[in-house]
C-alpha cells in the first residue's frame, strides 16, 4: 500500500528539516491506520451483504467542510463522497452506486437496518475525521474481495 521508507534519516543540526521528515512520515502511518481501520469497519458493517455485493473494490475521495464546535473553532467532516467501484450494478434497481441498498446491523441492538452504501461510508468516514483531516487524507481504497 504505503511506500514507508525503512530506514528515516534526519539531519542532525536542521531542526525544521527533521520537523518535516517527520511529519511526512508520520502523515504517511495516520494514512494507512486509517486506510485499514476504515475498510476493517465498513467490512464489519457490511459482512451480512459480502457475498452478495457486485464490486469488490471501492475508491473513495472527498473533501471536507467545516462545522463549528462550542469553543468558537471547527471540526472537519468529509463532504462531496465520491465513490467508484469495479462492478455492475444492473439488476440492483440503481443506477448509482451511492444509491446501493445494504443491510446494517444496529451496533446497539440485533437489529438490521436498510441503509445505502453512501451512508455507512459516511458514517465510518465521520468516525475518523479528525486524523483524515490532520494529516491530510482525502481518498483511500477499499478491497472487499479478501473478505469474501
Amino acid at each position: 500500500m504505503t511506500k514507508f521508507k525503512e530506514v528515516l534519516e534526519l539531519p542532525v543540526d536542521d531542526l525544521k528539516a527533521r520537523r518535516e521528515i517527520l511529519e511526512e512520515e508520520l502523515s504517511l502511518v495516520v494514512s494507512e491506520l486509517a486506510s485499514v481501520k476504515i475498510t476493517e469497519e465498513v467490512l464489519s458493517q457490511l459482512k451480512t451483504e459480502l457475498n452478495d455485493l457486485p464490486f469488490t473494490q471501492l475508491d473513495l475521495e472527498w473533501d471536507f467542510y467545516p462545522e463549528s464546535d462550542d469553543e468558537g473553532g471547527s471540526v472537519y467532516y468529509p463532504s462531496d463522497l465520491n465513490i467508484k467501484h469495479n462492478g455492475k450494478l444492473e439488476g440492483y434497481g440503481v443506477d448509482d452506486i451511492e444509491d446501493f441498498p445494504v443491510k446494517v446491523k444496529s451496533k446497539y441492538s440485533e437489529s438490521i437496518y436498510d441503509y445505502t452504501l453512501r451512508d455507512v461510508l459516511m458514517e465510518v468516514l465521520c468516525d475518523y475525521s479528525s486524523d483524515l483531516y490532520d494529516y491530510n487524507v482525502y481518498s483511500i481504497s477499499i478491497d472487499l474481495s479478501e473478505a469474501k
